[in-house]
């Protein structure tokens, strides 16, 4: 296999050079290019300059101790499984303040601010009038869903952009799977037309 040797630098081959010396090539690429580095000057010379500037960076960086609770976070990470589970028998429905209508809290990400929530609606309820306060995605998984002319049913999938302000009612009743912020919060109370602060 006859390998190209560069008479001058080119944008493509500096960036190649640089990816090399980052190590972000996949094992065949960089064996290629360090057969290729063998016969090209210009592209050694410039993989001689970048990994002299690469050195010198980490040289530079000044030696800072880790935070004292970076360890155990680092060996609770290690602890958590990588999934979980909740099977269907061990849901948690518990009441939402608003007749008609339950919660199953399934996950809440403190650090996004977001959660992942069922709620369970019994025919012929409604929530009451609610801000969105980020986006908000809702899958029906049983029964129907009605936001003014829209009608959901089971398998639909919508979703709420941040700012969203809305009520909707279930006919039939239903169960939606729902990710959304934390923050949301109510328009109108569920037990009447006062705004909520």
């Amino acid at each position: 296999m006859r390998i190209r040797v560069h008479e001058r630098l080119t944008e493509e081959t500096r960036e190649r050079a640089e990816l090399y010396v980052l190590g972000g090539m996949l094992e065949a690429e960089a064996s290629k290019f360090e057969a290729h580095l063998e016969s090209c000057e210009p592209c050694r010379g410039e993989v001689s300059a970048l990994r002299a500037i690469t050195g010198g960076l980490l040289l530079s960086a000044p030696e800072a101790d880790p935070p004292p609770a970076l360890r155990e976070r680092v060996l609770e990470r290690t602890r958590r499984k990588p999934f979980a589970v909740i099977p269907v028998g061990e849901r948690r429905w518990q009441p939402s303040g608003i007749e008609g209508v339950e919660v199953c809290v399934l996950w809440v990400d403190g650090a996004s601010e977001r959660h992942t929530t069922l709620i369970r609606m019994q025919a012929g309820t409604s929530l009451p009038l609610h801000l969105h306060a980020s986006t908000e995605e809702c899958y029906v998984t049983e029964g129907d869903l009605r936001d003014g002319d829209v009608r959901l049913r089971a398998g639909d999938y919508v979703r709420f952009e941040g700012g969203t302000i809305h009520t909707v009612r279930s006919e039939e009743g239903c169960i939606l799977l729902v990710a959304a912020s934390l923050h949301d919060r109510y328009v109108q109370a569920p037990d009447g037309p006062d705004r909520v602060e």
